[in-house]
């Protein structure tokens, strides 16, 4: 899910992004209002952008329904803002910082290479509140790159009870950038584990009894695991974390470490 996706994030990764056959580079012009070079037919955006339902916040519904329907090409700040004044409704994200998002798919949608382009790099105050607070900063790159997989339906076992079902799950890996998140002082020390600086290595999307759930996935300082819950319907952080989302949350990260092994030397580098 970023213009940040999601403010339980704190992320890094040094490798390199591959060019997408049929795409050009996607340039921001490091000043708000800066353009950036649409990609070429046949990779264009339909007329008529597929919206994501369940999700209360307009910008959300566009970048996760760009996913689903597997679109192809280069959606602007200035198209996504009229998505959020056709919708009526208020948006958390901070648009005037995002020059664009470029999704490269191949054709049966399994794969894609995705990017995300801001005016620069960013350091902001979290969007989103825990507790009645903006937890902190995140701070990211002007140029992320992720490589984007669709897994399906994934039961992730449960010793508790039944496996958790997971259902449209899809999944980003950071191959190109850093965002972080950094939690403020008295509010790391007064929840302690519950909320923490987080290396953002990708996130997830699924649905999960019915209802779209997004993750974070990561690291904590010491190169432990970390994830973060995101309600869409309610527009969100699922705050406190329950058993089942921790252990989903786990297993995508460890699912994600196996497609891209160079996340996972990141974090052991870290601890």
């Amino acid at each position: 899910m970023l213009l940040a996706l999601y403010p339980i994030a704190r992320a890094r990764a040094q490798t390199n992004a591959e060019t997408s056959p049929g795409s050009e580079t996607v340039k921001p012009m490091g000043t708000m209002g800066g353009s950036v070079t649409v990609t070429p037919e046949p990779c264009r955006l339909p007329a008529a952008l597929p919206l994501a339902l369940q999700v209360k916040d307009p910008v959300w519904s566009v970048l996760v329904g760009l996913s689903e329907s597997n679109v192809c090409g280069v959606l602007t700040r200035a198209r996504i803002e009229q998505e959020i004044k056709k919708s009526g409704r208020p948006t958390k994200i901070p648009m005037p910082y995002l020059l664009a998002v470029r999704r490269v798919p191949n054709p049966d949608g399994s794969r894609a290479d995705v990017a995300f382009l801001s005016v620069s790099d960013l350091d902001l105050p979290v969007p989103y509140d825990i507790l009645g607070y903006h937890p902190g900063r995140m701070r990211m790159s002007e140029d992320l790159r992720f490589k984007e997989w669709k897994l399906g339906r994934v039961e992730v076992q449960n010793p508790e009870g039944d496996p958790i079902v997971l259902e449209e799950v899809r999944i980003w890996g950071l191959d190109k950038g850093r965002v972080q998140m950094d939690i403020d002082g008295w509010l790391d020390a007064m929840l302690g584990p519950k909320l923490d600086d987080m290396d953002l290595e990708g996130f997830a999307l699924c649905r999960y009894k019915g209802q779209r759930y997004g993750f974070a996935l990561g690291f904590g300082p010491k190169g432990s695991g970390r994830s973060g819950a995101f309600n869409f319907l309610e527009d969100k952080i699922v705050f406190p974390n329950p058993p089942e989302f921790k252990r989903t949350g786990a297993y995508l990260r460890a699912r994600l470490e196996t497609l891209m092994p160079a996340l996972a030397a990141l974090r052991t580098k870290t601890s």
